[in-house]
Order: C-alpha cells, then structure tokens, then sequence
C-alpha cells in the first residue's frame, strides 16, 4: 500500500525539532540567567554578564546546534518529497527531486524492527528511528489509505506509548 506523495515543510520540521530540543534542555538556558540575577542582587555589573548571554552566547551556541541539525542527511530525508509503501516486511521510502534539476535521494527501506518507538498526534504518526532528534520520520495521516495505517499501528502497537500514561 503505497502512500501519496508527500513533503513536509521546512518551517514545520525545524519547529518540531527546535521545540523537542528546547523542552528537553531548557535547564541550559535557566540556571546561568538564575545565577546571573543573584549575583545582580549584589552587583549591578552582572546586567551586562546578562545582556551578553542573552544577545551573544546563547544564539551562538543555537547557531551551532542548529547547522548541526539542519546539515544532516536526515534533515534533508524529511524535507524531501517522498513517497512511503508500507508493507509487512516494513516501511519503503522513495525520494523526489525538488527541482528537476536535482537528483533524488536513493530509496530507503525501514523494517519494524529499526523503529524504536512512535508518537501520534492529530495529524500523523512520528516514528523515531534513533536518539538523535533529527532521527525521526514524520507521516502525515492524509497521506496514506485507512488499510495501510491499520497496518502500520498494528506494527508498532507495542511502541506507542500507552493512553493511561503506564
């Protein structure tokens, strides 16, 4: 059962992933800020240790975190059209060029197996391949055929997480 085809925005798969990095690292950005303001309590000079973190430390460092992102091979495999075929064996992803211009990238092949876990949201399933964040495929649900999604929860039933939170 093969799926249309499809793309998710750039703008959408860069959100998701600045979002997941963001909430599981906020600590980052709260304890210097924290730490700052104490000492600001004492020191009227630790506004401009503050101003400098804000403005220039912590966009850099994003800066570098988000070129490691984006430059990935697996950023531009979820960027890239493509068509997913599901079958028993597993999930095979067929790339399209953006421009005729461009080569495709080769085809891949996901077995259940690779999955480590999924995550559904109204508008699809997220299937997470690795530990990277980066490492994730997103399949919107109006791409594919109701029997083809039956097919694919049925697979990974024992990888979502459950409703009751257990």
């Amino acid at each position: 059962m093969t799926s249309k085809t499809f793309v998710i925005p750039t703008r959408d798969y860069i959100n998701k992933l600045a979002f997941s990095w963001l909430a599981g690292r906020w600590w980052l950005f709260a304890i210097p800020l924290a730490a700052v303001m104490v000492w600001a309590l004492f020191d009227i000079r630790a506004v401009y240790v503050a101003l400098v973190i804000v403005f220039l430390l912590y966009p850099m460092s994003l800066t570098l975190v988000w070129f490691n992102y984006a430059l990935s091979p697996q950023s531009l495999r979820a960027i890239s059209p493509k068509q997913v075929t599901v079958s028993a064996d597993g999930l095979k992803i067929d790339f399209f060029p953006k421009h005729e211009d461009c080569k495709p990238l080769p085809s891949t092949v996901i077995s259940w197996s690779e999955i480590h876990s999924a995550e559904l949201s109204s508008d699809g399933m997220t299937l997470i391949l690795g530990s990277r964040l980066d490492d994730r495929l997103y399949l919107p649900s109006d791409a594919f055929s109701s029997q083809a999604w039956d097919l694919m929860t049925d697979h990974l039933t024992d990888r979502l997480p459950s409703p009751d939170g257990l």
